[in-house]
């Protein structure tokens, strides 16, 4: 949890601060809501969705190599490019976790190890959480592609995506990396760390929007 909110500044904690109170007034139930947006999207969304563009949202390493579950997203790209060749394979996520170099270059050796040709491989290596990755991905896509690219990622992940690309004004069309949803007590757990992530993000634009605080706005929309 703490990787994501490194590096947001006063204001990130004071939303921080003021969803907390929301979950709090609201008896959890803000927070419980923002659960079941997490699991209905992550039941919902196909793994089939391809376009010209494909773009892989990076994980934290596991000693400097990809872990399970940024292999699951990079496997999908490597599927949804087998059925409609991309044009364009773009990785996301710089150096986390003191690892010795960033996620997009180890999910790029990953992808050439399994047959995909270098120059359709793009990174960006400068983001270090989600928000960070969609906003530099805004930068390298552009806001008018036509068909919009895929954003690939886990299940438990898409909502939050889905959220933050819209505040972004980012087009775009989401494809989960598992073939379905698979309910366990790790799925439990990672739900519940996604849907706070989720409350404390659409807590703090609301906010924002409705005192203008353009600090905050300039970094979320």
């Amino acid at each position: 949890m703490w990787r994501q909110i490194e590096i947001i500044g006063s204001g990130g904690f004071r939303t921080l601060g003021l969803a907390t109170m929301v979950m709090l007034a609201t008896g959890g139930l803000s927070w419980l809501w923002c659960c079941a947006r997490v699991i209905a999207t992550a039941i919902r969304t196909r793994a089939d969705v391809t376009s010209p563009t494909l773009v892989v949202f990076g994980h934290r390493l596991r000693d400097g190599a990809v872990s399970r579950r940024f292999a699951e997203r990079l496997d999908r790209a490597i599927a949804l490019h087998g059925l409609s060749p991309a044009r364009r394979i773009l990785l996301l996520g710089g150096i986390t976790g003191g690892a010795s170099r960033s996620e997009a270059d180890a999910g790029r050796v990953y992808l050439l190890a399994h047959g995909v040709t270098r120059d359709l491989i793009e990174i960006e290596d400068q983001s270090k959480h989600t928000l960070e990755n969609l906003r530099e991905a805004r930068g390298l896509l552009g806001s008018e592609q036509d068909p919009p690219p895929v954003f690939v990622t886990s299940r438990d992940h898409l909502a939050r995506i889905e959220a933050m690309a819209k505040g972004l004004r980012l087009k775009h069309r989401l494809c989960a990396a598992e073939d379905r949803f698979r309910p366990s007590i790790f799925t439990l757990v990672r739900v519940l760390r996604e849907a706070f992530f989720l409350h404390w993000y659409w807590v703090g634009r609301r906010w924002s929007e409705w005192t203008g605080a353009r600090s905050n706005l300039d970094r979320i929309t």
